[in-house]
């Protein structure tokens, strides 16, 4: 359009020239229809066979008319009425900044840039399978914080067991100090202290179970824990037998109470009760771990797939600026063939 006025302007220059003032009207107006001319569906031939008709009618040099001529046809694109590649080109970058700005609402509303297969096939799968890592991380948290409570339920139990053999041991010392005095009563009531000691520890042994497991009563309980992501490597400790008359405990449920017996027990018991103190603390730390390692992939996760919301508000803005001023081109394309209509105007 720019060019076509160029020329407009140049052929009235040179109108002035000739001094004819009563032309000049004329050849505005023939200008202008030129330049119309040059918009419609019309081969070069054709615009060039007319243009000629025109301007030699008004008496324009040949060689001014010439050139004037080739520029219009070089630098001025045809437009046709049926087609408008102006509106095209404008609705289909409207159409891609809108399909972009769905995309930018998108991951407002989710949190994530890769939130599909179709977003990034790659990164997409990558995600998935860490997300399967992820939840076997998890299913071993769980197992080791079950195995936890149950080693520390019987890390209690031997605990309290100990203190209780050890104030067994006192009272058997009183009582051999007793029988030796010939003090009956006291010899009594010592025997009595003893065996209220063996009904607790009987007890102990009895109620330390957690969900159906008890590892230090007079059955073959282990107890196991995920040590990774896939089950193939597990924490597995063993039971210890601390019931009247095992083992461990060689007491009897009868009143014959001796103290090699109670000093054996003793040491049996504290090293059941290392056993589950030693199983506490590979427990401790196997959770430590797998818990870092959960934080590790989740933050892993994230940086794959979760969109920079801060970078994303920003680019959302510039879209819907972006489809506003393409809205504004289309418009402008689509009213640029009403010029056409200035072929039929009448002078």
């Amino acid at each position: 359009m720019r060019v076509a006025h160029t020329a407009v302007n140049r052929f009235d220059d040179h109108a002035f020239s000739f001094g004819n003032a009563k032309n000049l009207t004329n050849r505005v107006r023939v200008n202008s229809r030129l330049f119309c001319l040059c918009q419609v569906n019309l081969n070069n031939l054709q615009i060039a066979a007319i243009i000629g008709l025109v301007y030699s009618s008004h008496g324009c040099p040949n060689g001014w008319f010439a050139k004037m001529v080739n520029r219009m046809l070089e630098k001025l694109a045809m437009m046709s009425i049926n087609t408008n590649a102006a509106a095209l080109g404008a609705l289909r970058n409207l159409e891609a900044n809108h399909k972009w700005l769905q995309t930018l609402q998108e991951r407002i509303a989710t949190g994530y840039e890769v939130g599909s297969i179709t977003d990034d096939a790659a990164t997409y799968s990558i995600a998935q399978r860490m997300r399967g890592d992820l939840a076997g991380i998890r299913a071993s948290l769980d197992s080791i914080d079950r195995a936890t409570v149950a080693v520390d339920v019987a890390v209690v139990a031997t605990e309290t067991i100990s203190d209780i053999l050890i104030e067994m041991k006192g009272k058997m010392a009183s009582l051999i100090s007793a029988q030796k005095n010939n003090d009956d009563l006291a010899a009594e009531a010592y025997t009595r202290d003893l065996d209220a000691y063996r009904d607790q520890i009987k007890s102990i042994i009895s109620s330390a179970s957690f969900n159906g497991t008890n590892l230090i009563d007079h059955g073959n309980d282990v107890i196991s824990a995920l040590a990774n992501s896939d089950g193939s490597d597990t924490l597995d400790f063993g039971h210890q037998d601390l019931s009247f008359g095992g083992a461990l405990i060689t007491l009897t449920d009868d009143q014959d109470y001796s103290m090699d017996e109670i000093n054996n027990s003793i040491d049996n018991v504290n090293r059941a009760m290392s056993h589950f103190g030693t199983a506490s603390r590979r427990l401790e730390i196997q959770r430590e771990f797998a818990s870092k390692l959960h934080d590790v992939v989740e933050r892993g996760i994230g940086r794959l797939v979760d969109a920079d919301l801060a970078r994303t508000a920003a680019d959302l803005q510039a879209a819907q600026i972006k489809e506003q001023l393409g809205i504004v081109a289309l418009n402008i394309a689509n009213q640029t063939p009403r010029t056409l209509l200035a072929l039929f105007q009448n002078d």
